[in-house]
């Protein structure tokens, strides 16, 4: 199957995510696109927030994604809001300790036994999305840039045990993860090319399929521009779909389409 209303294929066991501005639609496209997958895998939905301890929005748009794709999978939904309980969930046992120079301490590590292999096992989980990886990240950098390493460390963590775990599972599963980006401050002038991950180089490497959106709600309420960042056969920031949100969720728009609702809002 194809990323949501993209060109572009979707593989299983792979991370694969979305970055962009908050109130551009990451969590909304992350979680249809979930339904999209349920319709052909005939499986349900994990859905991990490190933002948001109620299933609120998720709860908003269940009916309307279920009368759009035909399909009623079941969401399980988890809350972790840091990095510790999220790293517990996979099968990593730590704990943070605060000092001049933070630092992780591993006390266990089984990621085969991990309440995250379960969990996709016992409820036929066929798709993964984690809201945001930022979230869980950023309360490491507290102190300083003495605890960059700590940060980047406890990141490679995070995903090489995500990794493992979707190499032992017994089906295949859809990973998507939802980050928040990073500006540099003193070039405001900066190309969409110097826009990066807030979470450091190590969300990057393990990223393999990116997706960048964008809001263009000022010319038109509900337009976004959905650019492909990453890809293993295309040039960065090359190729780009014009969407539109609306009440049924997201939706591609033609060119021809876009100038007319344009016109119709000058009107």
């Amino acid at each position: 199957m194809n990323f949501l209303l993209t060109e572009e294929v979707y593989p299983p066991r792979i991370i694969s995510g979305i970055m962009g501005l908050p109130q551009t639609g990451k969590t909304l496209y992350s979680l249809e696109q979930g339904y999209m997958v349920s319709s052909q895998t005939k499986g349900n939905i994990l859905f991990i927030s490190t933002e948001e301890a109620s299933p609120f929005f998720i709860e908003l748009w269940h009916d309307i994604f279920e009368r759009k794709y035909n399909v009623k999978p079941s969401i399980v939904f988890k809350y972790f809001p840091t990095i510790d309980t999220l790293l517990n969930f996979l099968g990593v046992k730590g704990k943070i300790i605060l000092g001049g120079k933070n630092e992780f301490v591993i006390e266990e590590m089984n990621i085969e036994k991990g309440e995250f292999l379960s969990t996709l096992k016992k409820n036929n989980i066929s798709y993964v999305v984690i809201d945001s990886i930022t979230t869980v990240a950023d309360p490491l950098m507290q102190g300083g840039r003495q605890n960059l390493p700590l940060r980047s460390g406890v990141e490679e963590i995070l995903f090489s045990s995500l990794t493992s775990a979707l190499a032992l599972s017994s089906s295949d599963v859809y990973i998507f993860t939802t980050n928040h980006i990073s500006f540099n401050p003193t070039a405001p002038f900066q190309s969409r090319e110097n826009i990066l991950y807030k979470g450091g180089k190590i969300i990057g490497h393990y990223t393999k399929n990116l997706l960048y959106i964008e809001s263009r709600a000022e010319k038109l309420h509900g337009h976004r521009v959905l650019f492909v960042v990453r890809y293993p056969t295309l040039p960065a920031w090359e190729k780009r779909y014009e969407l539109l949100i609306d009440g049924n969720g997201f939706s591609r728009i033609s060119p021809e389409k876009l100038k007319e609702l344009r016109e119709e809002v000058k009107r």
